[in-house]
């Protein structure tokens, strides 16, 4: 077999002149576009990495233990709707129900919600209340027996 001039390649192959068939055009586009999905994704997904999003400004509180649960961090968030508690500790009576209570400044006492003890298990608690946190001035929880477990009181 000798060598084909460049000139003489393919000169006896015929190219299909019709468009690609319209089932064909459709899953190379739907390849296209996974592939563009997964590049933009990708880029996201790096971008997320490099800037963690802040979440809103917290009020730490100082606790005053009453019970058990003396190993207990609070955060006090100031919402445009209200006030809201972040709750983390452990030590709290596993099973019983627990009460949280706002009171605002001419002592009207408030309830922002509970939650189930869950023994020596650290537990992270969220609990809100429509009192706007200039009007707040003390937070407590009770336990069932509606025994304080800890408060705190704020200016």
């Amino acid at each position: 077999l000798g060598a084909v001039p460049l000139a003489d390649r393919g000169a006896d192959r015929v190219v299909d002149p019709r468009p690609i068939s319209r089932p064909r055009r459709q899953f190379l586009t739907g390849i296209a576009a996974a592939a563009a999905g997964l590049a933009g994704g990708a880029a996201l997904w790096e971008a997320s990495d490099d800037d963690p999003v802040a979440g809103p400004p917290t009020e730490p509180m100082s606790l005053r233990p009453g019970g058990a649960a003396d190993s207990s961090k609070a955060e006090l968030i100031n919402h445009t709707w209200g006030s809201e508690l972040v709750l983390t500790g452990s030590g709290y009576r596993q099973g019983a129900a627990h009460r949280v209570v706002f009171t605002d400044a001419d002592g009207q006492q408030v309830e922002a919600g509970g939650f189930t003890g869950v023994g020596d298990t650290e537990m992270v608690c969220r609990c809100t209340s429509p009192l706007m946190r200039e009007r707040l001035r003390r937070v407590e929880v009770f336990d069932d027996a509606g025994d304080p477990v800890l408060g705190a009181d704020l200016t």
